[in-house]
């Protein structure tokens, strides 16, 4: 049986969560918790090139493509977190309407509400690089990104030190310019951790 590269993922999220939950029980149980999160994100990619050069880059204007995606946050304010993405690439670039997604980081300010005290609802907006390739050639984009998540509270106990457990869903426009559009989809878990 053939194991997948990417699993050490979950038992790298209960790590964490046992390492920052141990830290956390140490502190005073009184003192109000300050919040970090992770989470693992399968993400699908659509990239639409109209650039010239960038078509003869990677041999056509169309491509799909898919990732892992890596977050990390913490809370600034009551509503507000800071958030860094990292992409894994997952597949490669050897098919005709193919790319591998080489390269996915980025930086964001994540303005957050919850609906019916249920379902939470954010939208991210900050700065996105992510470099596509194949066996043609590679096109790095870089700007302004923005998108909407919703998650949905698996186990959520305020009185706890045990990580709060999100189901995530979202898109996000990781490029929108004159020469190209990239965007995509992604879904996954997310972990709160208290310290």
């Amino acid at each position: 049986m053939m194991r997948s590269k990417f699993a050490w993922l979950p038992l790298a999220a209960v790590a964490l969560g046992c390492m920052v939950t141990g830290t956390a029980q140490a502190q005073d149980a009184t003192s109000p918790p300050h919040y970090v999160y992770a989470g693992v994100d399968y993400a699908f990619l659509r990239s639409s090139l109209s650039k010239d050069s960038m078509k003869n880059a990677l041999g056509g204007d169309q491509f799909d493509s898919d990732f892992y995606l890596l977050r990390v946050g913490t809370r600034l304010f009551k509503q507000i977190s800071i958030e860094g993405r990292f992409g894994i690439k997952n597949e490669s670039g050897n098919s005709t309407d193919k790319v591998e997604t080489n390269q996915m980081y980025g930086i964001y300010i994540v303005p957050t509400g919850n609906l019916f005290h249920f379902l939470e609802v954010s939208a991210p907006i900050g700065y996105a690089h992510t470099k596509l390739e194949n066996d043609n050639g590679s096109v790095k984009l870089n700007g302004m990104s923005f998108g909407l998540n919703f998650e949905v509270p698996i186990y959520v106990n305020a009185k706890s030190r045990i990580p709060d457990i999100r189901l995530s869903s979202g898109g996000t426009v990781y490029y929108a310019g004159r020469d190209s559009q990239t965007y995509g989809y992604q879904a996954g878990i997310r972990m709160d951790f208290k310290i």
